[in-house]
């Protein structure tokens, strides 16, 4: 069937981020097919296609929520999609609950693919919510559930979560070994959403590592192909600012700290948030130490 094969061309454009063809082919077959099963995965794909754009993603969860079996693995999967719209919402806390739910339900079932992305999810409420050490527990946990079964796009995902953790947590070295991998998996199965984010975060890395230069052309290279105004490009706009004072090179600082106030900050996440102040501070210091 036509419909079958859209679906999974839409899947497939999908993991390697090329979201305008994918809609396409998930747009299509979610028209062609009678099916509901096909119908719901084509909508929590589209869910996923349409992530940045709030309308049309929303939409696109409504409609697999309509077209799900209740008590299905597809239906936890839906129910994995509305805790990510939660969560993008800034509402962590439930998101957290849903992700709960989801996992425990899905270790019941034998359903240990969702139970690993569940737990995942549930690090990555940690993690942006600013608890760095409980969110490197949860990836952790993630990682040893995932392992079993995981394919190499897993894996690009778990060396990923594994080191912005570690970067956030004052780890560079560590960090650098992590998503190093996370960069060359991804490369290798074109996951390129990983591999964008990866390139990004590996940047301060390798700047923190004392490679100041490569580190900067890699979150440079990273943010050109981020959706703006997402966290990944949220991310790269405070590690170039915080190059730039590492460069204590002031007109630098001034330039790349505009560019952060420019941000709408009450839209950071916690974890970003906390990040920007601890660089306005330093922004300070180093006003501070030229005028004297």
């Amino acid at each position: 069937e036509r419909a079958v094969v859209d679906l999974w061309s839409g899947a497939a454009l999908l993991g390697t981020g090329k979201k305008s063809a994918a809609r396409r082919a998930l747009k299509s077959a979610f028209d062609k097919s009678s099916d509901n099963t096909l119908r719901c995965d084509a909508a929590i794909y589209l869910f996923k296609a349409y992530g940045g754009i709030e309308a049309e993603s929303i939409w696109w969860l409504d409609r697999a929520r309509e077209l799900v079996k209740p008590g299905s693995s597809q239906a936890l999967r839906v129910e994995l999609a509305r805790a990510c719209q939660v969560a993008d919402e800034g509402k962590l806390d439930e998101a957290r609950i849903i992700n709960a739910r989801v996992r425990d339900e899905a270790r019941r079932k034998d359903q240990l693919r969702i139970a690993a992305i569940a737990a995942s999810n549930l690090a990555d409420c940690d993690l942006v919510s600013g608890d760095v050490a409980h969110a490197l527990a949860g990836f952790e946990e993630a990682v040893v559930m995932a392992r079993a079964l995981g394919t190499r796009s897993d894996d690009a995902i778990d060396q990923l979560n594994l080191g912005i953790c570690h970067l956030f947590g004052g780890d560079a070295d560590r960090a650098v070994r992590h998503l190093e991998s996370a960069l060359a998996i991804s490369s290798e199965v074109g996951h390129a959403g990983t591999e964008t984010e990866a390139t990004v975060h590996l940047g301060l890395a390798l700047a923190l590592s004392d490679d100041i230069v490569e580190g900067e052309r890699l979150v440079e290279s990273g943010m050109e192909r981020a959706d703006a105004g997402g966290f990944v490009h949220q991310c790269g706009l405070l590690h170039l600012l915080h190059i730039a004072l590492l460069r204590r090179d002031l007109s630098l600082v001034d330039e790349r700290h505009k560019a952060v106030l420019a941000l709408d900050r009450s839209s950071l996440p916690p974890l970003l948030q906390r990040t920007y102040r601890r660089l306005a501070g330093k922004v300070d210091e180093l006003e501070g130490t030229i005028d004297e």
